[in-house]
């Protein structure tokens, strides 16, 4: 009922496209007014808030409480980038400003990179202190796990290399350049390769991989950490066409395995690879 309501609302936008992100962000809002009760009665001295999906923007920060603002999403880094997959201009720029208003709540912003704290100064007038605290792993839990054999799984000689692409489905993460990638790869080593491409692939994607023949590819859909992290250990490079990376746990899983990585120098990427 709500959501039908919300899609009456922002009629009056007269957008040709769905409003998807701002209709996802009302619901978050929905959610956050039961709890703004129970917040002022609980009364506590830090509030710790995300920002995806904008929770904070119907939050009622009660009296003496500091809230503080996780940036990881910042819808502003998507405006005006062409490459980028499609938020519809309107639907961008009404969660740009919902984003405006409910960061005002915030008297502290941790960002995952220097990069997010600059589209941050960039996207707002704030003045509150800003502060990296970058992502971090566990070296003895992700050494602890035993890895599968993908060479043996996808009956390749030991020898050639195994390249792993994360998140290959993903727009954001560049799923329009993957195809041509392992095309060119394959090319260039006479199919001497093999790939691992993680996360949730869509039919168009597979469509195109299936028509490189005899190809050493697997694509296991969506699994758990344990279990990607297990096929990672046979991998001996890692690519990623990422547009817009933040702080990539995928790349920082790689380098605490000593897997070579290869990436557009996009977002928070400079970062964790160096110069």
């Amino acid at each position: 009922l709500y959501r039908f309501f919300c899609r009456l609302y922002l009629k009056k936008y007269k957008s040709r496209t769905h409003l998807q992100v701002t209709e996802q962000n009302l619901i978050f809002a929905l959610h956050i007014f039961t709890l703004n009760k129970r917040l002022q009665r609980y009364h506590p001295d830090l509030i710790l808030i995300a920002d995806n999906g904008l929770p904070a923007y119907a939050l009622k920060k009660p009296l003496q409480s500091k809230l503080i603002w996780f940036a990881r999403n910042n819808y502003y880094r998507f405006h005006n980038r062409v490459l980028c997959p499609s938020i519809g201009t309107t639907d961008l720029q009404i969660a740009c400003s919902m984003e405006r208003k409910a960061i005002t709540k915030a008297d502290a912003v941790v960002s995952p990179s220097e990069y997010m704290v600059g589209v941050c100064r960039e996207a707002f007038q704030l003045n509150v202190p800003l502060f990296v605290n970058r992502n971090i792993i566990l070296k003895e839990g992700i050494k602890d796990i035993d890895a599968v054999d993908l060479k043996a799984r996808l009956q390749m000689p030991t020898d050639f290399p195994l390249v792993y692409i994360p998140s290959a489905g993903s727009p954001i993460k560049g799923k329009r350049y993957i195809y041509e990638i392992v095309r060119q790869l394959i090319r260039h080593t006479n199919n001497a390769i093999g790939f691992y491409l993680s996360g949730p692939i869509p039919q168009d994607l597979v469509y195109e991989l299936n028509l490189l023949k005899q190809a050493h590819i697997h694509i296991p859909g969506h699994v758990t950490w344990h279990e990607n992290v297990a096929s990672m250990k046979t991998c001996d490079l890692c690519i990623t066409p990422n547009l817009r990376e933040k702080y990539s746990n995928a790349l920082l899983e790689s380098k605490t395995l000593s897997i070579t990585v290869s990436a557009f120098d996009t977002g928070g990427k400079k970062e964790m690879l160096g110069e």
